[in-house]
């Protein structure tokens, strides 16, 4: 796929799954400011490319012409997002901008029942996801468990990514991380996490992220999940370097990292 115009709306733009050799470069991705669960692209593939794309949400950038302040993205997820078992997959020289969502979301869930049997294989996001009041919410990648857990949808990874590159990006205005993951798990409850085996994150510009207001980390998460301009869970072979991560958070009052690197080897 190369040099197109989508538009789209509370659906992914653009969305891709169990494919190899997928090429997506010199294309203008934009959503719609509709809240909805799936991002502005979402790649899950072997042996992909992603270059020279825009991604961001219609509207964005527009000014108030009375006040001459900015218009925020009311409710468009945006972003790019890579699922569960993608393998191979190079993120180079994309602008991704405005949403209330990730830049850069690694990962995928699937949703399962108390005996750990798949009953719905493949979302995107699952915080608030489908809720008309998200955009609104305070943002966060853990969802509030149901008051009856047994009755509450219960949720794993739908697998691990290998050898990711994501380099030279501008990753910019996004209302959570400018990378991160769909959710991170309860570690004191299950051992579940979102794994990349083979991550290089190299000359990338992450800027004024994580606007939204943000959810408090329960408690019970303290030692579980962060908020970053880097935000991730379980990496095996990781490369940071020669990136500018600035500016991230409304205001100094947010519990927000630089890099939140839960689980690291290599």
């Amino acid at each position: 796929l190369t040099v197109l115009v989508v538009n789209g709306a509370v659906l992914s733009g653009i969305e891709v799954r169990s494919c190899t050799g997928f090429r997506l470069t010199g294309s203008t991705i934009v959503m719609r400011d509709e809240s909805g669960p799936w991002p502005g692209v979402f790649a899950c593939c072997i042996d992909g490319l992603i270059e020279r794309n825009t991604i961001t949400i219609d509207g964005f950038g527009a000014v108030n012409p009375e006040t001459g302040i900015p218009i925020p993205i009311a409710a468009g997820r945006g972003g790019l997002q890579l699922g569960g078992l993608s393998v191979n997959i190079r993120v180079i020289n994309n602008l991704i901008q405005g949403g209330i969502g990730n830049g850069i979301t690694l990962g995928s869930l699937a949703q399962v029942d108390e005996n750990g049997n798949i009953l719905i294989a493949l979302l995107a996001w699952v915080v608030n996801a489908w809720d008309p009041c998200d955009p609104c919410a305070p943002g966060s990648t853990y969802p509030q468990p149901s008051d009856d857990e047994e009755q509450g949808p219960r949720y794993e990874s739908a697998g691990a990514l290998f050898n990711i590159r994501i380099e030279n990006n501008r990753i910019l205005d996004m209302g959570l991380n400018g990378i991160g993951l769909p959710m991170f798990f309860n570690l004191d409850e299950e051992d579940e996490m979102i794994s990349v085996d083979g991550l290089e994150i190299l000359g990338n510009t992450i800027r004024n992220c994580l606007y939204r207001d943000l959810e408090l980390i329960p408690d019970n998460m303290a030692n579980s999940m962060g908020y970053g301009g880097i935000a991730l869970a379980d990496v095996e072979d990781l490369a940071v370097y020669d990136n500018l991560i600035e500016n991230n958070g409304f205001d100094h009052l947010q519990p927000v990292c630089g890099i939140f690197i839960l689980h690291g080897e290599g």
